[in-house]
This record gives structure tokens, sequence and C-alpha cells, in this order.
């Protein structure tokens, strides 16, 4: 209704216009005072719509801008998120590769222990047959005691069946001792 209105009064003040420019092109125009009234009230209407629409239009560009602050603040808290979930996902792959460095020494720490433990055990079995030999030895001796030697004969008879044969090495150098033998 009211912009039916202020149509109504544009149109009004322009034909009022357009024909006292006719008029005074081919003769002075007077127009009554109700007429003057008449397009001065329209004029006034005019004015007030004009202003209450100027009024309605600020508040609703004030609750525009209102809003887009608001989005504007939480468009900035969103990429302060994202900002920390970026950081937090780099963190998390640089903690994946320092796991999987670990990951890698602690497997190469595994063969090697499980090496160190393979050569244990053989070591162990090396040891048992020796202690073995060395029971037999021992029950070789008791035995020989037995026949009447003495302990220093029997020491001796010991000390022959264990000696180890000299090598080509030992025997260059001098020296007595096997190199392979401890």
């Amino acid at each position: 209704m009211k912009k039916a209105s202020v149509w109504f009064l544009l149109s009004l003040a322009y034909s009022l216009s357009s024909a006292k420019k006719q008029r005074e092109c081919h003769a002075p125009a007077t127009y009554s005072q109700d007429d003057i009234n008449i397009l001065s009230q329209g004029l006034l209407q005019l004015g007030m719509e004009l202003k209450m629409q100027v009024s309605n239009s600020k508040n609703h560009t004030g609750h525009l801008f209102k809003q887009l602050d608001t989005l504007n603040t939480s468009l900035v808290e969103l990429l302060t998120q994202v900002s920390r979930q970026e950081r937090k996902g780099e963190d998390l792959e640089r903690r994946a590769e320092q796991l999987d460095r670990r990951s890698e020494g602690l497997r190469q720490l595994v063969a090697e222990l499980q090496h160190q433990l393979v050569v244990g055990i053989q070591c162990r079995e090396k040891l048992s047959e020796r202690l073995e030999l060395l029971e037999r030895k021992m029950e070789d001796a008791v035995l020989l005691k037995a026949d009447g030697l003495s302990l220093t004969q029997v020491m001796d008879a010991i000390m022959v069946k264990s000696k180890p044969k000299p090598t080509k090495e030992s025997v260059k150098t001098g020296n007595k001792k096997n190199p392979t033998h401890p």
C-alpha cells in the first residue's frame, strides 16, 4: 500500500511538472491553491515514506553488518581450528616417522639379539662337549689311579691326552700353544 501511494505521488508530481513545462512553452500557467496543497501533501507523504524507507534500510543494513561480523568471527575461529588441526596432523606425522625409525631400530636390535642368542647357544653346546670330554678324562684318570699309578702319573697321562697338537704356525714361531684353543 505504501509503495502504491509513493508511485502515485511520483506519477502525479511528474505529470504536474510536465504539464507545467508544456504550459510555460505556450502560456504561463497558474495553479489553484487546491492543486498546490495536494501536491505539497503528496510531497510531504513522499518525504515521510522515503525517510521510513531509509530508516528501514539503515536498520536492515546494520543487521546485515552484525551478521557479517558474526560470520567473520566464526570464520576466524574456524581458520584457527584448521590451523591447529594441521599442526597436530604434522606433529602426528613426525611422531609416526619417529616410531617407524624406533621400530626399525628395535627390529635390528631383535635380529642382533637373536644372532647373539644363536652364538651363545652354540658356545654353550661347545662348552658342554668340552665338559663331557673333561668328565671322561677325569673318569679315565680315576680309572688309571685305580690301576696303582700315582697322582702325578695320572695328571701327566691326562696332560698328554689333552695336549693340543702343534700347528705349522706354532712350530714356526716357537709358540707351543694352539692359537685356536684358549
